[in-house]
This record gives structure tokens, sequence and C-alpha cells, in this order.
């Protein structure tokens, strides 16, 4: 930790050492050598910033819209499954109801000839 201490230290004082030079000289030192870093420097940035754009542009595009999809996809097995679980029901209630229903008449039957058979 403190060898990065000390390097970061010496880097900042050279460069208020070149800064105070340059302001003696009233010029750039190694000026032609760093206008070609400057212009590397945004060619790099302008790359970098480009390069950035297709990778937002890729996970928006392919990333999220196939999340989006899968989750889509999911949700309707979901409903499907559900559904299946009520068609279910709702086909057992209507085989209990018919089944209630051929019962209700028999009975009725019955107590209609248990009654005559007291009657007579």
């Amino acid at each position: 930790m403190s060898s990065v201490l000390v390097v970061s230290a010496s880097l900042l004082g050279l460069l208020l050492i070149g800064r105070y030079v340059e302001l003696l000289r009233g010029g750039r030192v190694l000026a032609p050598v760093r206008d070609v870093l400057d212009r590397v420097t945004v060619a790099i940035s302008r790359g970098l910033g480009s390069a950035l754009r297709r990778i937002v542009h890729f996970f928006h595009s392919d990333v999220l819209m196939k999340g989006l999809h899968v989750l889509t996809y999911a949700a309707l097995v979901c409903v499907r499954f559900v559904e299946r679980r009520l068609v279910r029901l709702v086909t057992v209630m209507r085989q209990f109801r018919r089944e209630q229903e051929l019962k209700e008449p028999t009975h009725k039957l019955a107590r209609a000839h248990h009654e005559r058979a007291v009657h007579e």
C-alpha cells in the first residue's frame, strides 16, 4: 500500500514540476509528441464511445428482449397450468352435479312409491 502511495506522489510531483517548467519556458515541453498523444487519446475515446453504444444496443436488442421473451413464455406456461387445473375441477363438478341430478329423481320415485304403499 505504501509503495502505491509513493509512486502516486512521485508522479504528481513530476507533473507539477513539468507544469512549472512549461510556465517558465512559455511553451509546452515535448509539444509535438504531446499533440500526437492527444490525437491518439481522442481517437481511443471515440472508439470506446462507439463500442459502448454498440454494447448497449446489443444488450437492449438481444439480451433484454430475449429475457422478456422467456418471462412471457414462463407466464404463459403458468396460465396454461392453472387453466388445466380449472378445467379438471369444472369437469369433476359437472359430473358430481349430473350424479346428483340422477339420484334425485330416483329418490323422489322411491318416496312416491312409498307414499302409494302407505295409502293403499
